[in-house]
């Protein structure tokens, strides 16, 4: 009948049915293994990239470093140079101021030659130069040692080229002028006003009894009525200099007048230490340059490698 024709086509379908339902479970558990493969796969490439990534990291190489540092290099290259003539001019301006000898003895020491005294100082305020210059003298080219036997060593056996007057550190006498002098000076006219000459210089102790016997024994004063108040005090009655150079001595004699019209030793001095001291500085920045440009070439050609090895 119509009924059971109907139920026998029903039970077909759901045979066919749970026959394609079989199937797709079979086809859903493949593509659910192959999405599992899939993965893995991707995350053993992601963490190959990952590694890769740190590892250019690790070469810190940076392709703009390089021409970065290229223009500094020639900037400083550029500076070095003008630098060094400028060094080169102020040492033939100031070429008195060279000592040269020859070893008196075999394994000659030279350490122990200290070298001119206005090498060996440092002005602090170069308005104070011309005051010290005055003060110094002549001294101002005297040669330091450390002992008499060096000082004769160096006259008798030295090859001078010309004639010098030695300072021994043992030997010099000490004429600093006393401290209670310096106060009563400072109590007088103000301390503004008056400065030991020694106090206005920088040295290395190990010239200390030299730097008292050139700069020990005068003061500097900031104009004439102060230097006149100073010297001829009574409590005081000590050698001064003005920052003009002019001269009070206590005996009553007055020195000054019109001044070279050429710049001050010592402020030329001034000027060559400067200058060195920044020629030195750029030097050491190109030496640095060079060191970085080094390692970056070094990088460089390992991150090429690198990268032409792996496509990132």
């Amino acid at each position: 009948s119509q009924a059971s024709t109907e139920i026998k086509q029903a039970e077909l379908r759901i045979k066919h049915l749970t026959s394609e339902l079989s199937s797709k479970e079979r086809d859903m558990q493949q593509a659910g293994s192959e999405s599992n493969k899939i993965q893995a796969e991707y995350d053993k490439a992601r963490k190959e990239f990952e590694q890769i990534e740190a590892s250019m990291r690790d070469l810190q190489f940076d392709e703009k470093e390089e021409q970065t540092l290229l223009q500094h290099k020639r900037q400083e290259e550029e500076i070095i140079s003008r630098k060094r003539i400028e060094v080169g001019n102020l040492s033939a301006e100031l070429s008195a101021l060279q000592f040269q000898y020859n070893d008196p003895d075999k394994n000659f020491d030279r350490r122990k030659v200290k070298g001119l005294v206005a090498n060996l100082i440092t002005v602090k305020d170069t308005t104070n130069a011309t005051a010290l210059e005055v003060t110094a003298g002549g001294r101002l080219y005297n040669v330091v040692v450390d002992d008499e036997n060096t000082g004769k060593a160096l006259l008798n056996r030295g090859g001078l080229r010309r004639r010098v007057t030695i300072i021994p550190l043992n030997k010099i006498n000490n004429n600093t002028i006393a401290p209670g002098k310096v106060k009563a000076a400072e109590n007088l006219v103000g301390a503004e006003n008056v400065t030991l000459a020694l106090s206005l210089i920088g040295y290395d102790k190990e010239v200390q009894n030299a730097m008292n016997y050139v700069f020990g024994s005068t003061l500097v004063c900031q104009d004439a009525t102060v230097a006149k108040n100073v010297t001829f005090d009574k409590t005081v009655s000590t050698k001064s200099v003005t920052l003009e150079g002019d001269v009070y001595d206590p005996s009553g004699t007055l020195t000054g007048g019109s001044q070279s019209s050429s710049a001050s030793i010592l402020i030329r001095l001034t000027e060559l230490n400067q200058a060195k001291a920044s020629l030195r500085e750029h030097e050491q920045t190109l030496a640095d340059i060079h060191t970085r440009l080094d390692a970056i070439k070094v990088n460089g050609e390992r991150y090429k490698k690198f990268k032409q090895d792996h496509t990132i």
